[in-house]
């Protein structure tokens, strides 16, 4: 029988925080790490001698890996058990953090974003994972609020941390990862037990109506080398990352790839066929017909389409229309990243009165309407319409990334978390993927004013369709 440690009876009532800073550490340097890079790009590819093609790879590597291996992190998260999965992605994410700050070569650099794309790809599912058992009703809302906050600031921590250690060593962008990555890992051992998981491998599920129980006596069935070989998690990881290398490859040339194209679109249809005929398809149908869910991962794709991909191009706004230096940039993100926490902040007191829907509805027309506010006067940060704009997207940015994840893995079971979160997050990063393929399309190589404005007013797009996925979920939910 597997203890109960004191410290989960206590978690749903008490709400002890420090059960929330290994799951919050790992959250922040995900998205941190995506980010960082962003402003320290110019001094990264001085120092290695990078190509551009080089530097590009350079950021889109950490996404290209993460969205690929996501979601099969999310099943192994859900068969072999969070806190397991947590200290391997943590061990993977620091030793590749390691590698980057002492890399002396592109090749080198290349690899360990790589690989700290691998290490996010099994750490993201056990996030949520981790605070599903520690947490339910009350406290559960308060864990995700908070957790959000720690998450969407990371994102901007990592464009200011960015500025601010590349004037002291841009080698320092990697090792920051490690003293909170081994605070974290400590935390996990100390607050979480691997609950469900001290019984014999053997006697685990392999899947939906399949358990070990149907192999030959004598043999026990390892679920790792049966998930790892498995053909969906193998078609999975092929249909994401070809699409994604076809989407960079258009945002290099301005031209389409023939082959990556024709890949990409073939590995997808045979994922989809897989996923719909596959007797144990890669997320289960279960999952599949859950409106919530469907609200979510297409709410995800929408925030990363629109102000998730703001400070992207605010980065390039700033260093290369207006040439400012990486210290400068990181600190002008500083108001922005302050309002995003305001917006969590009122998203955990506005969810005790509202739906999640609504608060999404909200969310999406206040970073609709600040992005195509920032659209009329890019040049003046002091002007009217810029204020307004950086107030309203951060705002709203703050109440869109914790409502999206409420409104998608409330109908969904506690075994199955893993798996549904890591559907959120990867149509987050393939979106993501996609939106600066199409700011590279629009800036073109030498970006006039005009085209500026037009990102930004694709970003407002993004959110109104955001807000219009969210009208209809809430819609859906007051006719049922």
């Amino acid at each position: 029988m597997t203890d109960i440690h004191p410290d989960s009876i206590r978690a749903r009532t008490d709400f002890p925080y420090r059960a929330l800073l290994a799951p919050g550490i790992a959250q922040a340097l995900i998205a941190l790490d995506y980010a960082i890079v962003y402003v320290a790009l110019p001094t990264l590819a001085q120092r290695l001698h990078l190509s551009a093609s080089e530097m590009q790879w350079v950021v889109s590597l950490y996404g290209l890996t993460f969205a690929a291996l996501l979601l099969s992190g999310g099943a192994l998260c859900d068969r072999l058990g969070a806190r397991r999965m947590f200290i391997a992605g943590m061990g993977l994410f620091l030793f590749a953090s390691l590698l980057g700050g002492l890399a002396q070569s592109g090749v080198l650099l290349l690899a360990a974003r790589g690989g700290q794309g691998i290490a996010a790809a099994l750490l993201q599912p056990t996030v949520l994972a981790l605070m599903a058992q520690r947490f339910s009703g009350e406290s559960h809302r308060r864990a995700l609020a908070i957790w959000s906050a720690i998450g969407a600031s990371g994102l901007v921590a990592g464009v200011i941390l960015g500025g601010a250690l590349t004037a002291l060593s841009w080698r320092a962008i990697f090792f920051i990862n490690l003293p909170p990555g081994l605070l974290a890992l400590w935390l996990v051992k100390r607050h979480f037990l691997a609950a469900g998981k001290q019984t014999s491998l053997s006697d685990l599920k392999m899947g939906p109506g399949v358990t070990s129980s149907g192999h030959s006596a004598g043999k026990i069935h390892r679920p790792i080398f049966r998930l790892l070989h498995s053909s969906a998690a193998v078609i999975g990881c092929a249909a994401a990352g070809t699409l994604v290398w076809a989407l960079m490859r258009y945002a290099e040339s301005g031209e389409a790839d023939f082959l990556a194209n024709r890949l990409a679109a073939a590995a997808i249809l045979l994922f989809i066929l897989h996923e719909r005929y596959a007797a144990q398809p890669l997320l289960p149908r279960s999952l599949r017909i859950l409106p919530g869910l469907q609200t979510g991962w297409l709410s995800s794709a929408c925030y990363m389409a629109s102000v998730g991909s703001q400070f992207f191009a605010m980065t390039l706004l700033w260093q290369q229309s207006q040439h400012l230096d990486a210290v400068t940039t990181g600190l002008l993100f500083t108001p922005l990243a302050l309002l995003i926490v305001l917006g969590n902040a009122l998203y955990s007191r506005l969810s005790v009165r509202f739906a999640g829907s609504c608060l999404l509805i909200v969310g999406f027309a206040a970073a609709g309407l600040g992005l195509w506010l920032l659209a009329v006067n890019l040049t003046d940060p002091l002007s009217p319409s810029f204020i307004s704009g950086i107030v309203l997207s951060g705002l709203g940015h703050g109440l869109i990334y914790p409502a999206m994840f409420a409104v998608g893995l409330a109908a969904v079971s506690e075994p199955q978390q893993g798996r549904a979160s890591a559907l959120i997050v990867t149509s987050q990063y393939i979106a993501g993927a996609i939106t600066l393929a199409v700011i590279a399309v629009l800036l073109g190589t030498q970006p006039e004013i005009a085209a500026w404005q037009e990102v930004f007013r694709g970003l407002s797009g993004a959110a109104l369709v955001g807000m219009l996925i969210a009208l209809c979920a809430d819609r859906s939910a007051g006719s049922s």
